[in-house]
């Protein structure tokens, strides 16, 4: 009865397998058909993307037919197919779940374009536009927002070999970027570009893919806010192959093997290995060393076989196979024996040969009985060297009985391989004895006759009496086989004889013993039809016949029965047992097996038992909620056999009544498990169901279920875009439906918002049975309000959003990063940027560009321009001309505000015109001087950076020109040049042309010239013969060589750092003496000789220096004269060294003070006398005198102490050092030595920046630019002491000049003067409160510090002057020297005075006024006469007269009245040097 359960269940489960194959086929063709021939369209909806983002546009397919269809293709609107475009890195991918991304997305481009997705049902092949269209709506972002990720994908299969394209979109402001990195060992590592890898925008794309890309990669996008992430996991599949090494495997026994799976193909999900198709179990020997690998050791006989390693993974499956063998070869027979017949007595030797693996044993039988061994026979073997199995039968003697088949096996674990022959032995006949034989009744019985002898006539059978055969069923063979079919007892059992004989007659028989079995016999039974659960049933299994014992048992669906009490086995006899099932159930069903065993064989007999159950419920339905769009099933599943049939019908009506049946279709489907199943729930598909289930056994079972259908809140529509212009108002408005209560929220550009708190904003809401609405009032939109606006709606089952793009449009933002390229003299490109459109296309831009001196709209030229332009190109400039160029931009609202102006200058041309005022004149016979001016300025079309002189003679010369180039030079570049080896009074033809960076322009008309018939004289050799005190007398030789005549000659002369002055002498004279020069004073002469043709070229310049030195300083006793509170200085003591004393300087302090007291810097030697009161008594003091001369200054120290006010003297003060510590002492020579050092180091840096500075001579009017400029105030006061020693030689002074910082210059100190002077020159508005003064000799500069003047007023002349009155105490904050001043000399008229003239003012002292003029030098350079572009230096030394109607003056009235006198003229302005000191200066 076991067996019989069992193959009902095996049964059952064949059923349901099938059924379940029958219902995904049967579900497959049904949901096949209604897909097919259900209607469907795909959308693509309008997105909003900001403009250089990449947009994101998807073709959104129904769910019911979504996995049957799929896109083939994007299109535009103008018919143009979109491609892919991965390969050659462009805008554009498609992705296979049909995304179309579109990068750098471009108003002008995109947002004008449709755009449609082309499908494909796989089944039907039916292709398919999208019904609806979409647009790129791009805006310009006018506010920050963070990255968010818009589009991305969690996992992506792809085929090794193929480009795989990982999708990352991003959304933000300021554009985010977007970088790839890969999870590679638990640590992100930024992707590396290679050909293989490339990314464009966001998508990564990796080309020809291999297993190893197979990972997760994180996509990342930031901007300046924030970033955001997002995780892709690439899987990359290419087909599985498998195969084991080695291939085979032949072994020993005790050997070990390594089976190596090799694996190719990813993924690998399983490896599984088998034997012979059996799992391997790993065990003490058998091991897995890895998935892949599979050791056997030891080797034993049981593990050869097939061995099989199974990859899989879910794609798909491979086999890899070897074969283990042990080496094993099957026998083979190397040597056999054959037929033989001897006579008696003889030896007999029989032997096989065999081999194989492993040795083969040899047995040995004769006419189906083993060879035994015995006196006359031997059986034995040998094995020889080479692997042979030698078998022999040995047999002495032989006799007739020895006779017989002779059979060798040779047998191994592989096979068995045999031989026989016959061995015929002469004699009379002989049968062997033969054993009794049982055979079983209906079967065959074989027998053979062992006979020997030879030769034998017959072999015949007998039973009985009777010889055989004796029917049919028998058969006799000559060589004595015996063979009886179909063996009955009755008939065939018995004594059977064989009988053997031959011709002599001579005979032997043997009698063998058949005795026949029988085996049982069951009588069928069966269970009775349409048993019912609860019933009763008694099985009976008989044998009818068969030999006894007889033993009977029972199994059920193939195991052995086991009584549990409702089952049970009853036996009255060996020939019956009884099956009772007191009550029957469903579980009872089953095959029942009936089993009856005797000696002769084993027998069964199975009925199948079959229960009908009516059908129970094993998944009883129940009510069910839903939230429409979701997905259900209502499980309905019931027992029974038969199996039950399931179906299910909806109530039509309110209440559960008026069912229908269901039909099955793409959105309500009956499974065949009976369970029922709804694809996205729609709100009609509430109501009652109800599920039958009948199997024609009872009256069935059915049951009625509610489904209830909960509405998630939702938006009808999922986007809308909203117009308008800045400052209209705006209505936002949201409807969401489903389920109150719903809430309302909303965002701002995926941002929290609330509208509340913006007062520009009104918010309401209203709710309503099955929907919710709020409205946003924005009141005068205006660029802050362009965004998207997110609807959030949400109740207890879902939520849902919308989205209002609100597009507020303006006039375009000015256009931005203007750029000036290609720069030509004529031409520019202006290149720039388009700027924020206001969400209106730009439909033109209009440029606009003027002269940089002109105002807009004064003679500004527009231009209009197509708004996709982005740059143009401006013609008709002028060279080297500086143009302002601005842009504004237009669309449909309007235009916008002019840009900054952008400053360009337009590059260089060759010059257009030629040099102007071009004047050749002959300067000898062989040399013409040609000079010119540069031409005019709006024709030089750059920098003119020299001129081409060219020259030729007119007759009997060549037609080409000759000529020599002038660079122009930075300094005093003079236009001019001298030609020299030319012809003596020869006619030639000039002309002069400019040249640029560019090139050379056209020259100036032709000049023609005549070189002249003699020379000016050569100027003679000038040297000094003797001097005075006042004069200095000269002489000349005229050149012996020189046959020039001399008409006179020109001497020229200055005193050392003044400008030359000319004397005019006779051409007879050889001498000349210059009288009213200073006092030991340096000079400087040379002398030109002229003639009627001209000046010759200067001589020599020599140096001269009038008698007389510096004042020498009397001794203290006779200068001195000293009582308690004064002391009186002798004036007239000073020693004048030949040059009379111009005026005295007197400064004192007390020993312990460290500042000086200045009493006068202006004391005249007429007075004679000086008293210093208001001494202290008994006090050391000392004074500083100095006197000046026209030779120089000379200063000197006088320490000397006030008598104590008893009239007594007091002692010697001590030395600063014996006062001091000795660490004072040593700080005295320390401090000042390092000080020295550090000024030295100082000094040296600075002039080197200043020799480095000045290496080019600038000419006048650029000096005093630089002058005009020089803010810096780097250089300090400086005092005047003579040298001792001068150096003569040409172009040097006799004596030098030291300058050394003044120690009292900086001093706060009173002044005096002697009597009030008016000046010569100047303008009455010129006036400082410090100045810097410059002095330029040649290429070299001293700059001088010079301290600031006390009070004046405007009123007064230009030169202040010093009073002295030495009742009147200055302030100590007042500076001792007004600052010198530039003034250009056209701004003093009168005639330059001579030197005698100033010497005489110098000696009356009316004038303290120092002048120093660089003039501007003639044809020869040493021109006297002075021009419009000298400059005078101006040092003075006095205060104003009105100074003696104030009192004191502090710093803060001298800052007053400096602001008060540089604010009224408009030509001077106020400067701060280094130390703070503010000086005026034009």
């Amino acid at each position: 009865m076991g067996l019989h359960e069992n193959s009902v269940r095996v049964k059952s489960f064949v059923a349901f397998t099938r059924g379940e194959l029958n219902y995904r086929s049967f579900g497959f063709m049904k949901d096949t058909r209604s897909t097919v021939s259900q209607y469907y369209e795909t959308q693509v909806y309008d997105v909003f993307v900001s403009k250089g983002s990449t947009a994101v546009l998807k073709c959104h397919i129904p769910s019911f037919v979504k996995e049957y269809v799929t896109v083939m293709s994007w299109m535009r609107d103008d018919g143009h197919i979109i491609p892919a475009e991965v390969a050659a890195g462009g805008r554009y991918s498609v992705f296979p779940t049909g995304e179309l991304y579109i990068r750098q997305a471009d108003p002008h481009s995109d947002g004008t374009r449709k755009y449609y997705c082309q499908t494909k049902h796989r089944i039907s092949g039916a292709i398919k536009q999208s019904s609806s269209s979409g647009r790129l709506i791009i805006t310009d972002p006018h506010s920050t927002f963070p990255p968010r990720i818009i589009d991305r994908r969690t996992n992506i299969i792809a085929k090794e070999g193929s480009t795989v394209e990982l999708p990352c979109a991003a959304e933000g402001f300021p554009i985010p970027s977007i970088y790839w990195m890969r999870v590679d060992k638990k640590q992100a590592v930024r992707m590396p570009k290679s050909s293989r890898l490339m990314q464009l925008g966001g998508t990564l794309i990796i080309r020809r893919a291999e297993a190893d890309d197979s990972g997760k990669y994180i996509c990342y996008a930031n901007n300046s806010l924030a970033d955001e992430r997002a995780e892709t996991e690439l899987l990359i599949s290419s087909p599985l192959k498998a195969s084991i090494s080695p291939k085979q495997v032949k072994a020993e026994e005790g050997e070990s093997v390594i089976f190596n799976c090799s694996i190719r193909g990813h993924p690998v999900h399983s490896v599984s290995w088998v034997k012979n198709l059996v799992p391997v179990v790993a065990n003490s020997r058998i091991r897995y060393l890895s998935r892949d690998l599979l050791q056997v050791a030891p080797i034993v006989r049981e593990d050869k076989g097939m061995y099989q390693c199974f990859v899989t993974n879910d794609f798909g499956m491979a086999q890899g196979t070897s074969e283990l063998s042990l080496g094993d070869d099957p026998p083979v027979l190397a040597y056999t024996f054959d037929e033989q017949t001897l006579e008696p007595g003889s030896f007999l030797s029989l032997k096989c040969t065999a081999t194989g693996t492993p040795l083969p044993q040899i047995t040995w039988s004769l006419d189906g009985f083993p060879v035994t061994e015995g006196v006359r026979t031997r059986v034995g073997d040998f094995v020889t060297s080479d692997g042979f199995v030698n078998s022999f039968v040995n047999i002495t003697r032989l006799q007739p009985e020895d006779g017989g088949t002779y059979e060798c096996l040779g047998s191994n674990d592989i096979s068995t391989v045999g031989h026989t022959a016959r061995l015929n032995v002469y004699g009379p006949p002989f049968v062997k004895p033969m054993r009794n034989v049982s055979v079983l009744a209906g079967s065959s019985l074989v027998v053979r006759c062992p006979v020997s002898g030879y030769p034998i006539e017959k072999i015949i059978w007998e039973k009985g009496e009777s010889k055989l055969p004796q029917n049919r069923r028998q058969q006799v063979f000559a060589n004595g086989t015996l063979i009886i079919n179909n063996v009955d007892r009755s008939s065939d059992e018995g004594t059977y004889r064989c009988i053997a004989e031959n011709k002599e007659g001579e005979s032997a028989f043997r009698d063998v013993g058949v005795k026949v079995l029988v085996a049982p016999v069951i009588n069928p039974f069966h269970f009775p039809r349409n048993l019912k659960e609860g019933n009763r049933v008694i099985i009976v299994c008989s044998v009818m016949d068969g030999d006894p014992p007889i033993s009977l048992s029972w199994y059920k669906d193939g195991r052995p029965f086991m009584d549990d009490g409702n089952m049970m086995v009853e036996s009255s006899n060996e020939f019956m047992s009884t099956l009772y099932v007191k009550r029957v159930t469903y579980e009872n069903n089953g095959n029942y097996t009936c089993l009856a065993t005797n000696r002769a064989e084993s027998v069964n007999f199975t009925a199948p038992m079959v229960v009908n159950v009516p059908p129970q419920w094993k998944i009883p339905p129940s009510d069910k909620s839903i939230v429409m769009g979701q997905n259900l099933v209502i499980d309905c599943q019931a027992d029974g056999f038969p199996q039950p049939r399931i179906w299910w019908e909806k109530s039509d009506a309110a209440g559960p009544r008026d069912y229908k049946t269901i039909i099955s279709n793409s959105h309500i489907h009956a499974l065949e498990n009976g369970s029922l199943m709804i694809r996205e729930a729609e709100r009609n598909d509430a109501g009652y169901y109800l599920c039958q289930a009948t199997n024609g056994i009872g009256s069935g079972l059915s049951k009625v279920v509610e489904l209830t259908v909960h509405v998630a809140a939702y938006f009808k529509g999922k986007f809308v875009a909203q117009t308008l212009k800045k400052g209209e108002n705006a209505n936002l408005f949201c409807e969401a439906f489903g389920e109150i209560p719903i809430t309302i929220l909303w965002s701002k550009d995926r941002q929290p918002f609330d509208p509340a708190t913006d007062p520009r904003y009104e918010i309401t809401t209203e709710s309503r049975p099955d929907s919710a609405t709020s409205k946003v009032a924005i009141h005068a939109v205006d660029r802050r309000d362009s965004a998207l606006f997110s609807c959030v709606a949400t109740n207890a089952y879902g939520q849902d959003d919308t989205n209002i793009q609100l597009i507020v449009q303006e006039p375009p933002d000015s256009p931005g990063n203007i750029l000036a390229t290609e720069i030509n003299s004529r031409t520019l490109t202006i290149r720039w940027t388009q700027p924020y459109t206001g969400n209106s296309p730009i439909i033109s831009y209009k440029i606009q560009h003027k002269l940089s001196s002109e105002t807009w709209g004064e003679g500004d030229r527009t231009s209009t321009l197509s708004g996709r332009d982005s740059s143009t190109i401006i013609r008709g400039l002028k060279p080297v001309t500086s143009y302002h160029i601005r842009l504004m931009a237009e669309n449909a609202i309007g235009w916008s505000e002019p840009s900054q102006a952008v400053h360009v200058t337009t590059a260089e041309e060759a010059p257009e015109g030629f040099p102007t005022a071009v004047h050749a004149v002959a300067s000898s016979s062989n040399t013409i001087h040609v000079s010119w001016q540069p031409p005019k300025k709006d024709l030089r079309h750059g920098a003119v950076k020299g001129y081409y002189v060219g020259y030729k003679p007119i007759a009997g010369g060549s037609d080409n020109y000759v000529y020599q180039t002038v660079e122009v030079r930075q300094g005093d570049f003079k236009e001019e040049i001298i030609l020299t080896n030319l012809r003596r009074a020869t006619k030639y033809s000039i002309i002069v042309q400019a040249f640029n960076a560019k090139g050379s322009g056209p020259p100036c008309e032709e000049l023609i010239v005549d070189t002249l018939q003699s020379d000016p004289p050569v100027s003679p050799n000038l040297t000094v013969v003797s001097a005075t005190t006042s004069s200095i007398q000269l002489k000349w030789v005229s050149s012996e060589k020189d046959n020039s005549p001399v008409t006179g000659y020109y001497i020229y002369f200055k005193k050392e750092y003044e400008t030359w002055e000319e004397r005019q002498v006779a051409g007879h004279q050889t001498t000349y003496t210059f009288q009213d020069l200073y006092c030991g004073s340096h000079y400087q002469f040379y002398i030109v000789a002229y003639n009627g043709v001209g000046k010759g070229k200067p001589s020599d310049v020599v140096a001269g220096k009038t008698s007389g030195s510096a004042p020498n300083p009397p001794k203290r006793d006779v200068l001195l004269s000293v009582n308690s509170t004064a002391v009186t200085i002798h004036l007239s003591t000073w020693l004048g060294g030949a040059c009379p004393v111009n005026f005295f300087i007197v400064q004192y302090k007390a020993n312990t003070q460290r500042e000086w007291i200045l009493v006068s810097n202006n004391i005249v030697p007429e007075q004679k006398l000086l008293a210093i009161p208001d001494l202290s008594p008994g006090t050391w003091y000392t004074i500083l005198m100095t006197a000046h001369s026209e030779a120089g200054p000379t200063e000197a120290e006088y320490v000397f102490a006030t008598l104590t006010a008893y009239g007594a003297t007091v002692p010697p003060p001590l030395s600063i050092d014996e006062r001091r510590p000795l660490f004072y002492r040593s700080l005295s020579i320390v401090v000042p030595s390092a000080c020295a050092v550090v000024v030295l180091v100082v000094i040296v840096i600075v002039a080197c920046v200043v020799v480095r500075k000045r290496r080019h001579v600038d000419n006048p009017n650029q000096r005093d630019s630089r002058f005009r400029d020089d803010k810096s105030g780097e250089g300090m006061s400086m005092s005047v002491m003579d040298r001792k020693q001068g150096s003569a030689g040409s172009g040097s002074p006799i004596k030098d000049q030291l300058y050394y910082p003044s120690p009292y210059a900086m001093s706060h100190v009173p002044m005096f003067q002697k009597q009030q002077q008016q000046h010569h020159g100047g303008s009455p508005d010129d006036s400082d409160c410090g100045h810097t003064l410059r002095r330029e000799f040649g290429r070299h500069e001293h700059i001088y510090d010079v301290p600031y003047p006390p009070k004046w007023h405007v009123d007064e002349d230009t030169y202040s002057h010093i009073m002295e009155n030495s009742n009147i105490a200055l302030h100590p904050s007042t500076n001792v020297y007004q600052a010198p001043r530039i003034i250009p000399i056209h701004a003093v008229r009168s005639s330059t005075p001579s030197h005698r003239e100033r010497r005489s003012s110098s000696k009356s002292r009316n004038s303290n006024r120092l002048s120093y003029k660089v003039p501007s030098m003639g044809g020869d350079g040493h021109s006297g006469d002075e021009s419009e572009n000298e400059t005078t230096y101006i040092f003075n030394r006095e205060v104003p007269a009105s100074y003696l109607d104030s009192h004191e003056m502090s710093e803060a009235e001298c800052d007053r009245d400096l602001h008060d006198f540089c604010d009224k003229s408009e030509k001077f302005q106020i400067f701060e040097q280094y130390d703070g000191q503010r000086i005026c200066i034009t």
